[in-house]
């Protein structure tokens, strides 16, 4: 079974990777790692194109200060999509692998796609699939103050209390498009805004089942 587990950032992706890996003990992989293999393939002169996440993260010193006073939470979407249309055909090519072999594996990142999978994978394929989200910006940003991930991109960047609001804001802009994709595609999409603990329970024994 190959379990694809998307959405976007700070949606509880990671937890629940790790617990269909505790339960299955099935090999995990991120994409943000899988990724790190296409870009040295990508021109340089070509990465403001195709990687302009990486590119606007470098210029504002991969402060989230920075980057959130010059992109606001759409203009913030907007890079993630592009670079994740970049990162797509190494995805692909990594779904159709472990399909065609008969690999049983984890995938998890936020360059999956609704839109995208749907080209690749059928209901008769042997994976399960969701798309995390949150839509509420208020909750988003509280968690984001409260409580510290594992290699916290968010907290170790921030300095100021607004930047905050302005991170919930681009993860709650990016949900809605997850949660409109999903259901156009068909693909099962749940909202972690509320008992995150008891919802990634829930969606876990749904992966499962």
């Amino acid at each position: 079974m190959i379990y694809l587990i998307g959405g976007p950032p700070r949606t509880g992706k990671t937890t629940l990777a790790a617990a269909v890996a505790k339960r299955t003990s099935c090999p995990y992989f991120s994409i943000d790692h899988v990724a790190q293999v296409i870009v040295p393939y990508i021109a340089e002169r070509d990465h403001p194109a195709r990687l302009p996440l990486r590119v606007a993260r470098q210029e504002t010193h991969f402060s989230n200060d920075a980057f959130y006073e010059k992109y606001s939470a759409e203009q913030a979407v907007d890079l993630y999509l592009r670079q994740a249309e970049t990162c797509w055909p190494g995805v692909e090519n990594f779904i159709k692998y472990a399909l065609q072999d008969d690999h049983a594996l984890i995938l998890e990142g936020w360059q999956i796609l609704p839109h995208r999978l749907r080209e690749v994978i059928a209901p008769r394929d042997r994976t399960r699939t969701v798309f995390l989200y949150k839509r509420s910006a208020a909750g988003i940003a509280a968690t984001l103050k409260s409580h510290v991930a594992g290699n916290d991109w968010v907290r170790k960047n921030t300095q100021r209390e607004d930047t905050f609001d302005a991170i919930a804001r681009m993860i709650a802009c990016f949900g809605a498009i997850i949660e409109r994709e999903a259901a156009a595609h068909d693909f099962r999409a749940v909202t972690t805004d509320r008992d995150f603990a008891a919802t990634i329970d829930r969606t876990l024994e749904l992966l499962l089942s």
